[in-house]
């Protein structure tokens, strides 16, 4: 039976030391968080708005489902960062924003659908996630931060449908099995290291908004056989394309 009482705020990672708590109908004995957690379930409607505070999750190794349909606008910085085991993720429309390190070193998540109110991917949010292998950007997110996708190692194809001014430094470095990704015409300035060691990228298509490219954009793309400067760019840093 599922206790009668709202849960609006759960504030830390604390908030689970020495008690039990209900997620609908499945009780968690919390005071062993990482032996006996498997599942978390926030049904919509049911708790009304939800604010998850930094690291709530973090760390729970045998955290395998987590499906977000309560009534979130926002998952908060490293929020299930080290969740090793975590391989699937359900969000409902409603976040417009993850944290910096969300999902940081959650190696077993292989895809991911992120909704189509997202308008903010933090920094670090989706590093080290090592078995990602596609990701779609939806259209509504305008910011993008550094390293948000660094070294998701078997990360294959991106595609960038929001209105990002800029590739931020080291979003997608070390990104090796990266082959495709395209680019919107909104991006005017790619960071450095951003494309760094993107050793499987052949091609890429640089917007003609494109002004500028950091230090190390590209460097050590290994496969990279051709490349557009577009007439726009003013800058390009130093060794951005070197050891390609």
């Amino acid at each position: 039976l599922v206790p009668n009482f709202n849960v609006t705020t759960i504030l830390h990672s604390k908030f689970f030391q020495k008690r039990s708590f209900f997620f609908t109908d499945i009780l968690i004995d919390v005071t062993n968080l990482q032996v006996l957690y498997r599942l978390i379930v926030f049904e919509q409607g049911l708790y009304g708005n939800i604010n998850v505070g930094a690291a709530a999750f973090k760390n729970c190794i045998s955290l395998k489902k987590v499906s977000l349909l309560g009534d979130f606008t926002e998952l908060g910085s490293n929020m299930f960062t080290g969740c090793t085991n975590l391989s699937d993720v359900t969000i409902a429309s409603g976040i417009k924003q993850i944290g910096s390190s969300a999902f940081e070193g959650c190696q077993h998540l292989q895809s991911i659908e992120l909704p189509k109110s997202l308008t903010k991917l933090g920094d670090d949010a989706f590093k080290d996630c090592t078995s990602l292998r596609t990701v779609t950007i939806p259209k509504q997110v305008k910011s993008m931060e550094s390293s948000a996708f660094e070294n998701c190692t078997s990360l294959d194809s991106v595609v960038i449908e929001g209105f990002v001014p800029e590739i931020e430094k080291n979003t997608f470095r070390s990104c090796h099995s990266l082959r495709f990704i395209s680019l919107p015409v909104s991006v005017k300035k790619i960071g450095s290291h951003a494309f760094d060691g993107c050793a499987a990228l052949r091609s890429i298509t640089l917007p003609i908004t494109l002004t500028s490219i950091g230090d190390d954009a590209f460097a050590k793309c290994v496969s990279l056989s051709q490349v557009v400067v577009p007439a726009a760019v003013t800058e390009i840093g130093d060794d951005a394309f070197s050891e390609c």
